[in-house]
């Protein structure tokens, strides 16, 4: 029987080999548009193609995630986790922006009933556990907290033990985010009856080119500054990022996303220079494409990056 089992949702950002190398499981999400729903799992293969669908080819209406439901997280449960696992950790995004947390906890009741017969018949120990986190955090700090716990397993600490330090880690995984598409992000915000972009703020962020940095931290998002030009402001948040490390991380990587050609990011100096910075400090810099379920909430070539700290306090 394999170790624990790492789950996440397809909101999560992390690299592609990293899910691999510690073999996270992906949980899709569905992404609906008037054509229909589509799967979101998370394929690096085919973000650029998804890209193009939803993000830059605006001849559709804007595409939503939607999460599974619990009817089909108990079928993948059953079909692919309890014959593989005997333990699991599902990490899911906050619940203070899906339903996903709540989907998950209530297909438990018909996972845990139905994997006794299911695993009896392999063979297996009868019981199985599952542990879900709400997250409190979303896209890269999703891929922060299954990242350090995928280490964890490594390190043969227990299911327990994990699930404990993961609750801590959680309040203390900070995300900075910018998008790039003012109208895009209006134009959500109209779509959800959300206040955070009026017709007056995005008027005056477009004549001027201005750019908000948004703060998310344990299911709370504030834009708390803004930068002239998205390059500024991506370069705001990496000094803010390498401030941090000199401080002094919780976990040892930090995780910048990009719904976008990442060959921007790492043609820029002050990128250059953290990941300089983070090779010091032991501290891995883990660049990655944005999950289009992230993505098509943020628009095309948003940036977020996440680290773990005991505070932050971001410097306009």
């Amino acid at each position: 029987m394999k170790k624990i089992a790492i789950i996440v949702d397809a909101v999560v950002n992390l690299p592609q080999e990293l899910i691999a190398q510690y073999g996270i499981i992906v949980m899709p999400f569905h992404i609906a548009t008037k054509q229909g729903f589509h799967l979101d799992q998370y394929h690096a293969d085919k973000i650029e193609q998804q890209y193009d669908r939803h993000l830059r080819n605006k001849s559709e209406d804007y595409a939503k995630s939607v999460p599974l439901y619990a009817d089909e997280i108990e079928s993948l449960f059953l079909e692919k986790i309890v014959t593989q696992y005997d333990q699991a950790i599902f990490l899911t995004i906050a619940s203070s922006r899906s339903e996903l947390h709540k989907h998950v906890t209530d297909a438990w009741f018909g996972i845990s009933t139905k994997c006794f017969k299911i695993r009896r018949e392999l063979g297996l120990k009868l019981g199985f556990e599952l542990e879900v986190i709400d997250s409190g955090t979303v896209g890269p700090g999703q891929g922060l907290l299954a990242y350090a716990a995928a280490q964890m397993v490594e390190q043969g600490q227990g299911l327990q033990e994990i699930k404990a330090k993961l609750l801590n880690l959680r309040r203390n995984t900070y995300i900075y985010g910018m998008p790039d598409d003012i109208l895009y992000m209006y134009t959500r915000a109209k779509e959800k009856n959300e206040n955070s972009i009026t017709w007056g703020k995005y008027t005056l962020a477009t004549m001027f080119d201005l750019k908000p940095i948004i703060q998310f931290n344990f299911g709370e998002s504030n834009a708390i500054t803004r930068a002239k030009g998205l390059d500024t402001g991506m370069n705001k948040i990496f000094k803010h990022v390498a401030k941090k490390l000199n401080e002094g991380l919780l976990i040892n990587a930090v995780i910048i996303s990009f719904s976008g050609n990442l060959n921007r990011i790492k043609s820029m100096i002050q990128f250059n220079q953290l990941c300089d910075l983070a090779k010091q400090r032991n501290t891995q810099v883990l660049l990655c494409q944005m999950s289009l379920t992230m993505a098509i909430n943020l628009g095309e070539n948003a940036i977020m990056a996440a680290f773990a700290a005991d505070s932050s306090v971001f410097e306009a």
